[in-house]
């Protein structure tokens, strides 16, 4: 067994989740912040600078790509450091961020089943690390960073916006607004604040879900204990396999 076999494995979900096109309560309560007033494209331009100037935040809800429906939590922050859990097929995959290493474990049975046994006798519930700049984890890297998600909202170029209307999602007052990509692509809507700071609330679009919540508060992951650096794996690997 070579590194590269499982990598897409543990990738599989995360292109697309967070890549839309343009979210528990967005924040402390406020008052009316104005932004009902606004035409659609204002909306999700103060939205996008909202979620962007928050120093942290948590995304989840569920993706469905193909017959397969992943479900994700992420805490991320400025910082660059992040945590999170996918669940595909039942079966939990671990992320951390710290640093400039990314981390990565699931279960013992999600190896058996994506990658055999001998997969699953070497790495077991262990943790796996891997540089952030190896470009086989960027879509991992990407989803536990809080300016690359925030990013993912910021560009309005080629999308028409429609106001809808007003009303709560998760205990927060919002205003929904569909956009529409101008090419005939697909579109989404996206739910905003109406009171305190503008912030994303929810986004749905092409069978995703996804709840934004726990603005600044903390994000502080720890390193995981004796990880396997999975630059070393493959000789590992080789070694165990052929004895």
């Amino acid at each position: 067994m070579r590194r590269r076999t499982y990598v897409p494995l543990l990738l599989v979900a995360a292109p697309g989740i967070i890549a839309l096109g343009f979210g528990s309560p967005a924040g402390a309560a406020g008052s009316d912040n104005g932004v009902a007033q606004q035409t659609g494209t204002q909306i999700v331009t103060a939205a996008s600078a909202a979620t962007s100037g928050a120093t942290s935040f948590t995304y989840s809800g569920t993706t469905q790509q193909g017959s397969q429906t992943y479900k994700l939590r992420m805490s991320v922050s400025t910082s660059g450091n992040g945590q999170g859990t996918i669940t595909m097929g039942g079966q939990p995959i671990r992320l951390v961020k710290v640093g400039n290493t990314v981390y990565f474990s699931s279960t013992k049975a999600f190896w058996t089943k994506n990658e055999g046994q001998a997969a699953a006798q070497l790495i077991g519930n262990r943790w796996l690390s891997a540089p952030v700049t190896d470009k086989d984890f960027a879509d991992i890297v990407s989803l536990l960073d809080a300016q690359q998600v925030a990013g993912q909202f910021s560009d309005t170029s080629g999308t028409t916006f429609t106001k809808g209307k007003t009303g709560t999602v998760n205990g927060q007052s919002v205003i929904a607004v569909t956009g529409k990509d101008t090419s005939g692509g697909g579109g989404g809507t996206v739910y905003v604040a109406t009171t305190g700071k503008p912030y994303i609330v929810r986004i749905t679009a092409n069978g995703t879900s996804l709840n934004f919540s726990n603005y600044n508060k903390p994000v502080n992951p720890t390193v995981p204990a004796n990880p396997i650096d999975i630059s070393k794996l493959g000789n590992t690997a080789t070694t165990t396999t052929t004895g």
